[in-house]
């Protein structure tokens, strides 16, 4: 069966985020929030995961990989065209078809997106245990600029100063 890429539309987030919670559910950092602090606000790992799905489908691109009727994975971003930078927020590929090289070829349709935007120079992020996507962009070329480490603190009423 043929695979295509293409914009997504609204009709797409039920998958979207079925993707993202089956490509990102073993080494999401905020499942560790969960452990360490509950839901936030009432909302698990999942929903927060969820609403970031939404809001990049409002304010991002998104491509989407399909093979016949089935949306395989997608890859979203945006472009700071002041200084000619695309960056990646999310690229999610479904476990069943992952090693398949739909990681490659949504990482590649950004770029060619990026480059259609004038975009002269793309980023993105990883896990550091995210072995797969780091693997990936090692082996498109991508360079290691830094690796940062996510804080995180319960705020508590007002203190005296």
């Amino acid at each position: 069966m043929p695979e295509i890429i293409r914009l997504a539309v609204p009709q797409d987030l039920p998958r979207l985020v079925e993707v993202s919670l089956a490509s990102f559910g073993e080494v999401t950092w905020q499942r560790a929030v969960d452990r360490v602090f509950g839901p936030l606000n009432g909302r698990d790992w999942r929903d927060r995961w969820r609403l970031r799905v939404e809001k990049a489908l409002q304010e991002q691109t998104i491509l989407v990989l399909e093979r016949g009727s089935e949306l395989l994975g997608y890859a979203c971003g945006t472009v700071d065209p002041a200084v000619g930078l695309g960056h990646i927020d999310i690229l999610a590929v479904d476990p069943s078809v992952q090693g398949q090289g739909c990681g490659r070829r949504l990482l590649r349709a950004m770029e060619d997106y990026f480059l259609s935007q004038d975009a002269g120079h793309v980023s993105l992020e990883a896990l550091v245990e995210n072995d797969t996507a780091n693997s990936l962009y090692r082996r498109e070329g991508y360079r290691q600029m830094a690796c940062h480490i996510n804080w995180f603190k319960k705020l508590e009423a007002k203190r005296e100063q």
